[in-house]
C-alpha cells in the first residue's frame, strides 16, 4: 500500500524564532559596540572637564581638607607621616598647571605660590595666610 504523499507543512514557528533570536543578537551586539565606542571616544567622569578646570578643582578640593587654623597639626613627632605635609604641595602644583593651562586661574596659582614658599621655608604662619588665600581663591572660583 501506498501512502498517499502529502506536501509537506513548514514549520513556520521555528523559522520566526530563529529570525527572532538573529535580531535580538545582533541588537545586542551593535548596543555592546556602541557603549565601547562611545567610552573610547567620549571618556566619562571628571575626564570629561577641561584639563585646566580639573586641575583648579583637584586644587581646591585638596586644599578645602586642610585646616588653615592649624596646617600642620603636630599629631605625630614625624612631619612626613601628616598627610597634609603631602597634601599642600599638591594643592600647589594643581593650581599651577590649571594656570599654566588657561589665564583665569592665575589668582590661584599665585595664592598657591605662597603656600610653596611657606612649605619651603617651614613658615607655619606664611602657610596658614597663603592656605586662606588659596580657600579664597577657590571660593571666588566656586570650586572645592
Amino acid at each position: 500500500m501506498t501512502t498517499p504523499d502529502v506536501a509537506s507543512v513548514p514549520d513556520t514557528r521555528s523559522r520566526r524564532g530563529r529570525w527572532v533570536v538573529v535580531v535580538v543578537l545582533t541588537a545586542v551586539l551593535a548596543l555592546a559596540v556602541g557603549v565601547t565606542i562611545g567610552l573610547l571616544v567620549g571618556g566619562s567622569g571628571d575626564d570629561d572637564l577641561p584639563r585646566a578646570e580639573a586641575n583648579a578643582s583637584a586644587a581646591c578640593t585638596t586644599a578645602s581638607r586642610l585646616d588653615a587654623d592649624e596646617p600642620l597639626p603636630e599629631r605625630t613627632d614625624n612631619r612626613l607621616e601628616e598627610p597634609a605635609f603631602w597634601e599642600m604641595p599638591a594643592v600647589h602644583y594643581h593650581a599651577m598647571a590649571a594656570a599654566a593651562e588657561d589665564d583665569t586661574y592665575q589668582d590661584l596659582a599665585d595664592a598657591s605660590a605662597l603656600l610653596g614658599t611657606a612649605l619651603n621655608t617651614a613658615d607655619s604662619e606664611g602657610m596658614s595666610t597663603a592656605l586662606e588665600q588659596v580657600q579664597a581663591e577657590c571660593g571666588d572660583l566656586e570650586l572645592g
